[in-house]
C-alpha cells in the first residue's frame, strides 16, 4: 500500500518511519523492550536509535517494529458508556512545583477541537492562581489585568520564540478582543462538542481542573495574606451577574454563573489557545485521557 507524505507529497510506503525526500517523521511508533512511544520529534528518533543499539534498523527493518498513523482527534464522546477521551499534547513550559519557581515544567493540553491544521487546546490543570483584575475590579476581559498577564508575562515565560509563532491570534467577538492566550467563555464551557455538559448548573467531571502544586502554593499565599477561603474554582472570561463579577467553574465542575468578584484571590487560571499543528517541532503527542461521567 502506498501513501503520500503530508509535508512534501512524495509517495511513501505505509510502514515507512520517515519520508526519503524531506525526512518528515509522520508516524507514531513503539520499540519492543524499551517501553517507550515516540512521535513528531526528530531528536527522540535519534535517541531511540541509540537506545535500541541499532541505528539503521529503526528505518530499514519495518518487520520488527509496529507502526501506526497518529493524528490528533477532537474529543471522542461515548454517550453509551458515559466517557469522553481527550487527546493531549505537550507544548510550552511553566513552573508547576513549589520548588521550581526558577525552572519550567512541560505544560500538558487537552484537545477540544481540530480544524484543518489547527487545534483548540486548554491546559490540563490550572497553571496558576490570580485575580481576574487587580485595578478597577473590572469584569471586562478586554481590560482585565489577567488578560494582560496571560498575553505578556505568561506568554514570554512559557513559550520560546518558535513556540510563540505557532500560537494563532484568536478573535473573541463576545468580549471584543483578539488574543493568543485566553480563557474559555460561558458558551464554550457548555459546548457538548468539547465534551462538556450543555447545562451550566450540572456537576461535570470534564470541566473539573486540578491545580498544580505551584498554583496551590500561590493560592494559599494569597489567601493567607487577606484571610480568604480556598475556592478551588477557575476563571472564565464571561461577565457575571453584576458589574464587578466574573463567571467561574467550581470544583464540582458546575459553572458559577453569578460570578466571583473580579479582585477575588484563590481562583485558578486555566489558559486556552489555538495552535498551528504544522509546527511539529514545537509540540509533541502526550497520550490521551479517558474521563467517566
Amino acid at each position: 500500500m502506498v501513501n503520500f507524505c503530508l509535508q512534501c507529497g512524495r509517495e511513501i510506503n505505509t510502514n515507512a518511519v520517515l519520508c526519503d525526500k524531506c525526512s518528515t517523521i509522520y508516524m507514531m511508533f513503539s520499540v519492543p523492550n524499551l517501553d517507550k512511544t515516540y512521535s513528531h520529534n526528530k531528536e527522540e528518533v535519534l535517541q531511540i536509535k541509540e537506545e535500541s543499539g541499532d541505528k539503521e534498523q529503526i528505518i530499514s527493518n519495518t518487520g520488527v517494529y509496529q507502526f501506526g498513523l497518529k493524528s490528533l482527534r477532537p474529543p471522542m464522546i461515548d454517550k453509551d458508556n458515559n466517557t469522553v477521551i481527550y487527546d493531549c499534547i505537550y507544548f510550552g513550559e511553566y513552573p508547576q512545583f513549589i520548588n521550581s519557581g526558577k525552572t519550567r515544567d512541560p505544560i500538558r493540553w487537552r484537545v477540544l477541537d481540530i480544524k484543518g491544521n489547527k487545534a483548540f487546546v486548554i491546559a490540563d490543570i490550572c497553571i496558576d492562581s490570580r485575580p481576574f483584575d487587580i485595578g478597577y475590579s473590572e469584569n471586562r476581559w478586554k481590560y482585565s489585568s489577567l488578560r494582560a498577564w496571560l498575553n505578556s508575562f505568561f506568554y514570554h515565560l512559557a513559550f520560546t520564540y518558535s513556540e510563540g509563532e505557532a500560537i494563532l491570534n484568536t478573535d473573541l467577538p463576545d468580549v471584543n478582543s483578539s488574543d493568543k492566550i485566553f480563557l474559555l467563555s460561558y458558551s464554550e464551557i457548555c459546548n457538548e462538542q468539547y465534551g462538556f455538559q450543555s447545562l451550566a448548573e450540572c456537576d461535570d467531571e470534564m470541566r473539573y481542573r486540578g491545580m498544580s502544586p505551584y498554583a496551590i502554593h500561590n493560592m494559599n499565599k494569597e489567601n493567607t495574606l487577606i484571610n480568604n477561603i480556598n475556592k478551588r474554582a477557575w476563571w472564565l472570561r464571561t461577565k457575571g451577574y453584576d458589574n464587578d463579577l466574573v463567571m467561574a467553574v467550581l470544583r464540582s465542575g458546575k459553572v458559577y454563573s453569578y460570578g466571583w468578584g473580579a479582585k477575588s484571590v484563590g481562583i485558578g487560571v486555566c489558559p486556552a489557545l489555538w495552535i498551528n499543528l504544522d509546527k511539529t517541532e514545537v509540540w509533541k503527542y502526550a497520550g490521551d485521557i479517558q474521563i467517566h461521567l
